[in-house]
């Protein structure tokens, strides 16, 4: 089987900035994957089951399960539609003569004893029983199935448990534990800081240096984020430059990221939008410089803290799945890192640096005072391939 990866597509008038599509061996189309790909990526939602308990005079206890609309992000859609298409390849490798590839039989058998022996991670195993549960869910509502009942055993449970214990040492972010993170926040700004940690290699701190206005920096004029607003209606650039002020770094000092258009057009959105909502509601009632502003009551308009991205991620993991997951904020600067690095020596245009100079350029990027912090990365590359199943 094998996955294909459309961009700007239209499908019955319906335009798709992204869809996946499996196609079987004989290049016919996997239709009920597929189906649930198009339904993901059109509607950003996925079906989930919500239990109620009820308890009458007689002290009769009646439970009853509803299915629900649960709103999920882009990524989170590419990861569900990944996971439904990993187990559609696993049973089109079954040598079986007839396989129910919709049976909880089946999912079952490889939540418990195919993926959950080859991985390191409960958040991958949980990832994918939801992913699962909202493809069994969708058929459901096609009539094409019943409700799920997938459950992983206790003993998968115990062991990979032991080893998130022991794989402690890691640096390394997986993206189902990025997923489960954002999903875990509760407004845009949250979502958007944990972002900041994994795709610009911002530490906590350094989220207040994301300015609204344009700064003088060594009598320089450097381009705040309105000014980049504006810049991205009229360019078609797929990145874009932004100085970090040294007043807000680390070792103060000055340095350059480069923020992916996507994240830049989702600050925008933010910024027109939850911000100014919270903006309107303050006592001051003014704009300020800050992307990130405070939304409690004490401080509500006000930049946020040092310490708010570590705050918030903390907070998320506690109340996900990952609560006992040996991960932080910090940590998603050193993911940030071992990807770029990881992209600097497998280029897809066929350009590579030597491992000497891509940690140079990583160095720079994290605004580095010692060469040798960076070095760690070469490290992390093996946790990178174990938990993305990358080969380089």
């Amino acid at each position: 089987m094998k996955k294909l990866i459309l961009k700007d597509v239209k499908i019955l008038e319906q335009h798709f900035e992204r869809l996946d599509v499996l196609l079987n061996d004989d290049r016919s189309l996997a239709l009920l994957p597929t189906l649930f790909s198009i339904f993901c990526f059109s509607r950003s939602i996925a079906y989930i089951t919500r239990e109620v308990r009820t308890e009458d005079l007689a002290s009769t206890v009646r439970r009853e399960t509803f299915i629900q609309e649960h709103s999920i992000t882009q990524s989170t859609c590419v990861t569900y539609v990944a996971r439904v298409f990993e187990f559609a390849k696993y049973c089109d490798q079954l040598e079986e003569s007839f396989v129910d590839i919709n049976s909880d039989r089946l999912m079952n058998r490889y939540l418990n004893e195919s993926l959950g022996k080859r991985v390191t991670s409960i958040a991958t195993v949980e990832v994918a029983k939801s992913a699962l549960s909202a493809y069994r869910l969708f058929l459901l509502k096609l009539d094409l199935g019943d409700l799920p009942n997938l459950n992983l055993r206790s003993e998968i449970i115990a062991n990979l448990n032991s080893a998130t214990i022991v794989h402690s040492a890691t640096d390394y972010v997986s993206r189902e534990e990025r997923t489960i993170i954002k999903q875990a926040c509760s407004n845009d700004r949250d979502r958007l800081i944990i972002r900041c940690g994994y795709q610009l290699g911002l530490r906590s701190s350094e989220n207040r240096a994301l300015l609204l206005t344009d700064q003088y920096i060594k009598e320089v004029r450097q381009p705040g984020l309105l000014s980049l607003f504006k810049k991205a209606d009229n360019e078609t650039s797929e990145v874009f430059a932004y100085t970090l002020n040294g007043v807000y770094t680390k070792f103060k000092k000055s340095r350059v990221i480069y923020i992916p258009r996507q994240l830049l057009l989702d600050f925008y959105d933010y910024y027109k939008n939850e911000r100014r909502y919270y903006t309107q509601k303050s006592n001051e009632k003014r704009e300020g410089k800050h992307l990130f502003i405070r939304y409690d009551s004490a401080g509500k308009g006000e930049a946020i803290s040092d310490r708010h991205a570590t705050n918030i991620f903390l907070k998320a993991r506690k109340t996900s799945v990952l609560k006992e997951a040996p991960i932080s904020y910090h940590k998603l600067r050193h993911t940030f890192a071992t990807e770029y690095f990881a992209t600097l020596i497998k280029d897809k245009s066929g350009q590579y640096y030597s491992e000497a100079n891509a940690l140079y350029l990583v160095g720079k990027r994290l605004g580095h005072a010692n060469p040798s912090t960076t070095s760690r990365y070469v490290r992390l590359l093996e946790d990178l391939k174990i938990k993305e199943s990358i080969e380089f």
